[in-house]
């Protein structure tokens, strides 16, 4: 998930290394994290904290755990999620030792859900009160992968802070909120009024960003766009390089250049990118193998001065 969303690389720890020393989490593992996100809160999820009732781990690992737990939660940047399992035991049953640091739980015997079904469970709820984003509900499914009560927990999240906030649409943002209620671009009819304050507050706006900054926030609004390139650019770039629509050539006369390949590809027949031939190059092939002269003919029309270069024309 970190390298496909953020482009992060997390070197993921060797289980053994939990074993050999029981504070690598906190002293390392989490501290990585802390580096690569640090504007972020971690959410930690345990399942099945139920199993800590087990008599053959109670005192053993039950009770340290907790205290572990419980310093963890003295930590900032750092929210949690446990998880009651299959069990058939009831939060409130558990010992006081393993629960005090909770202060209420609601719980309820939930399965994943599918698809269409979760999206349900995020939409439907805030209907007429808080818009999502498609994009936002697929990124809310993907966290949650179909489980109702992390899915009620993230969505309760999200609406207590927009409820603080004033927003009315999750999705991603483009930081200009005022924009979503200015009635001067509220229908197409007021922006074609305003058309050259819109365009003013857009150019305001893309000047902050790179292209591709620009790219990386449109793109998730569904908002069609592209970057113009330059001739530096598309040398540059990954996609052009890898389809080989610029190919490296070498010139007896200019020397190394770089050359546009070929749009279209074709497995049995790839077409091959070559340079342009000098003056005269193939002028002895073309005598010989299509109009079948011998060298002496064609010695005699070079003295002849058949083949000689036309004069350059006079300044």
């Amino acid at each position: 998930m970190l390298r496909q969303d953020r482009d992060l690389v997390l070197t993921v720890p060797e289980k053994e290394a939990f074993s050999r020393d029981p504070e690598y989490l906190e002293s390392h593992f989490l501290p990585e994290l802390r580096r690569l996100l640090p504007d972020h809160t971690l959410l930690l999820t345990f399942d099945e904290f139920d199993n800590l009732e087990e008599a053959e781990i109670r005192e053993s690992l039950g009770r340290p755990l907790v205290e572990y737990f419980r310093r963890l939660m003295d930590r900032p940047g750092l929210n949690f999620i446990f998880s009651i399992g299959s069990s058939g035991r009831k939060l409130e049953n558990m010992q006081a030792s393993y629960t005090e640091f909770f202060k209420a739980a609601l719980y309820k015997k939930v399965s994943f859900l599918e698809k269409q079904d979760a999206q349900a469970l995020v939409t439907r709820p805030a209907e007429g009160v808080l818009e999502y984003e498609p994009r936002a509900v697929e990124r809310i499914l993907q966290i949650a992968s179909g489980h109702p009560y992390f899915t009620q927990l993230t969505c309760h999240e999200l609406f207590a802070r927009c409820q603080r906030t004033g927003a009315k649409r999750i999705g991603p943002d483009v930081h200009i909120p005022d924009l979503a209620t200015d009635a001067r671009f509220a229908t197409i009819g007021e922006r074609r009024k305003n058309q050259q304050l819109m365009w003013t507050l857009i150019t305001k706006f893309a000047e902050q960003y790179t292209k591709r900054e620009l790219m990386a926030i449109l793109n998730p609004l569904d908002v069609p766009c592209g970057p113009i390139m330059s001739t530096a650019d598309l040398a540059n770039d990954d996609h052009v390089r890898g389809r080989d629509m610029w190919v490296e050539l070498d010139h007896p006369q200019r020397g190394k250049w770089w050359n546009v390949g070929m749009p279209i590809k074709l497995s049995a027949s790839p077409a091959e990118i070559r340079r342009s031939p000098t003056l005269g190059e193939h002028t002895d092939e073309i005598l010989q193998e299509v109009l079948g002269y011998d060298e002496a003919k064609v010695g005699a029309l070079k003295a002849a001065g058949a083949f000689s270069a036309p004069p350059k024309k006079a300044g």
